[in-house]
């Protein structure tokens, strides 16, 4: 039986886009804080973030890596933007519309 998925055979362009989840979030916002400013910014995202998807957190320089179940990234600090990149495992997949708005908000939030 042939997998109309497998084929390209689309109800509509909605649906296409959510079967094909990358799996990876980019997500960039420029600020004029500071490093220092913003990185103790990025502290309050991590938190807020960390505790929501029981994440583990590591400072090396002004980068902050963050591993969980099914999930891991970075979040890079400069003195002008807050680099965030996010690698979903596959049953996380599904929710990285959801997962992306949760960060979105976050950096909007703390950083605006």
């Amino acid at each position: 039986m042939i997998n109309p998925l497998d084929v390209g055979w689309y109800p509509n362009d909605e649906f296409q886009g959510d079967h094909k989840k990358s799996g990876k979030v980019k997500i960039k916002r420029n600020h004029s804080l500071g490093i220092a400013e913003a990185r103790n910014r990025v502290d309050s995202i991590a938190e807020s973030l960390g505790s929501k998807y029981q994440l583990s957190t590591t400072w090396d320089g002004d980068c902050l890596t963050f591993d969980g179940s099914g999930v891991n990234g970075r979040i890079d600090v400069t003195d002008q933007s807050v680099d965030v990149d996010v690698k979903l495992g596959f049953a996380l997949m599904m929710l990285e519309g959801t997962i992306r708005t949760s960060i979105e908000d976050a950096m909007d939030k703390h950083l605006g």
